[in-house]
């Protein structure tokens, strides 16, 4: 009888040492990344909190590149959507110390020349794709990226600069900005990450010229009124999620 219990608990720890372990090797993290190109289109908006006369853009882009890592099917990013409000912070940005954003290979030179810097003042959430009646939060995700698979990946925007070079006969903006991958759809539904771009976009206006003959931007004219323009670069991904064992 003694010999029997024994047997059937040794049966018991077996079945539940074979029950636990699919739990067990489920999940593993698993790191991605992609290094992409990108061109596109930015849109001014109507919005303005801090009335400084720069209005918030949306920027609509096409993504080259590949999200590849091991244990992944290696997948395409094809698309990126965001939306930014980003201003003059203090006095002195008007005429500052700016970088350059280089054309061959999207890499940053600083202290380059000098010209207006304006830097992120909040994403602004997509109300379609992020619709919400809550008040803005920083987990909240305001960039989307698109794969081929249909999938998404959600990015909030941790900074953003924007200096303006004075070439002529367009004024040329410099960008750069992160991102923090705060989840998606489909496999990046717990996607976590960063995300890095540098970027260049000659700057339109509709109603006067936005520097002055310094390269500057002068406080005691009117801010004129930005209008649909290009937009290109390069970016850096890396993100982690989870996949079965």
């Amino acid at each position: 009888m003694k010999i029997r219990n024994i047997t059937f608990t040794m049966i018991l720890l077996a079945l539940g040492c074979f029950a636990l372990a699919p739990l067990a090797q489920a999940d593993g993290l698993v790191s991605l990344h992609a290094d992409f190109t990108f061109a596109g289109a930015f849109t001014p908006t109507p919005i303005d909190t801090n009335r400084d006369g720069i209005v918030a853009e949306a920027h609509n882009i096409q993504v080259i590149g590949m999200v590849r890592g091991s244990r992944f099917a290696t997948t395409k990013l094809t698309t990126s959507t965001a939306m930014h409000e980003y201003g003059l912070l203090s006095p002195g940005d008007v005429c500052t110390s700016c970088f350059r954003v280089n054309e061959d290979d999207f890499s940053v030179q600083e202290n380059a020349y000098t010209g207006p810097m304006a830097t992120l003042i909040r994403p602004i959430r997509d109300p379609v794709r992020n619709p919400s009646s809550s008040s803005y939060g920083a987990e909240e995700w305001t960039s989307v990226y698109t794969l081929e698979t249909g999938e998404l990946i959600f990015a909030q925007t941790t900074a953003l600069q924007i200096c303006v070079e004075n070439v002529h006969p367009i004024p040329v903006c410099h960008l750069r900005g992160s991102e923090t991958i705060v989840g998606g759809t489909g496999r990046f539904r717990h996607a976590t990450g960063d995300i890095s771009i540098t970027a260049i976009a000659p700057t339109y206006t509709s109603d006067g010229p936005l520097l002055d003959q310094n390269g500057c931007i002068d406080p005691t004219r009117p801010m004129p009124s930005f209008s649909f323009g290009p937009i290109y670069g390069a970016g850096r991904m890396n993100v982690q999620v989870a996949v079965a064992r």
